[in-house]
């Protein structure tokens, strides 16, 4: 990526080019155990907000140590 900017409630990336395949890996701090939804990512070109892509929900156990 070729910047990154921490919001409130999310994290935003922006790629410079983009040739149909990209993976972002991030750490995450643990701090009250428990099960948690993973909302979709999203994904759009800045200057062509038609084209947009959506990832998978999930879930994620956290458990206490």
């Amino acid at each position: 990526y070729s910047s990154r900017e921490f919001r409130d409630n999310r994290t935003v990336y922006f790629l410079r080019w983009f040739d149909g395949d990209a993976t972002f890996q991030y750490a995450l701090r643990v701090i009250n155990p428990g099960d948690f939804r993973l909302v979709p990512a999203r994904a759009e070109f800045m200057y062509d907000p038609d084209v947009k892509a959506n990832s998978e929900s999930g879930a994620v156990r956290f458990a206490d140590k």
